[in-house]
C-alpha cells in the first residue's frame, strides 16, 4: 500500500452504446418504468375505447368517407412526403392497410365531427328555448 505510485487508469472497466444509454436512461436516473409503463398502457386504452365508440357513432348514423375527404388526405400526405399526388397514390394503392388505417382515420374523423355538430344544435336549442321555470308558469 505505501510507496505505491498513483496512475491514471487505463483500461475500460465497462461500455454501453449511445442507443442502450438512452434506452437505461430513466433506470440511471433513479426512476423505474412501471410508472410510465402504467400512464402509456392508460392512455392506449382510453384512445382505443375512443375509437370504438366513434367507429360504432359512424355505423349507427351510417356515416361516409367521400371520396373528396380521401384524395384531399392523400394529396396531404404527398405533400408532407415531398411526392407528386400521383406518385403517392402509386405507391399506396397496393397496400390495403394504410387504406384501410386512412379510411378509419377520416371516418372516425367524421363520427367526432357529428357529435360537434350535434352539440351545437343541442346548444343552441336550450338557449332558444325558454327555461323550464318560466314556461311553467305560462
Amino acid at each position: 500500500k505505501e510507496g505505491l505510485i498513483v496512475q491514471n487508469a487505463t483500461s475500460t472497466l465497462a461500455s454501453i452504446s449511445l442507443q442502450n444509454y438512452f434506452r437505461l436512461y430513466k433506470k440511471i436516473a433513479g426512476m423505474t418504468g412501471t410508472a410510465k409503463e402504467e400512464e402509456i398502457k392508460a392512455q392506449v386504452e382510453k384512445d382505443l375505447r375512443l375509437d370504438l365508440a366513434l367507429e360504432r357513432i359512424a355505423e349507427t348514423e351510417k356515416l361516409q368517407v367521400p371520396p373528396e375527404a380521401f384524395y384531399q388526405y392523400c394529396y396531404s400526405m404527398a405533400q408532407q412526403s415531398g411526392m407528386s399526388p400521383d406518385e403517392f397514390m402509386k405507391k399506396v394503392s397496393g397496400n390495403s392497410q394504410f387504406l384501410n388505417n386512412v379510411f378509419g382515420t377520416l371516418l372516425r374523423q367524421k363520427a367526432l365531427d357529428f357529435i360537434r355538430e350535434n352539440v351545437k344544435g343541442a346548444e343552441a336549442k336550450a338557449e332558444a328555448a325558454p327555461p323550464a321555470d318560466i314556461a311553467e308558469n305560462k
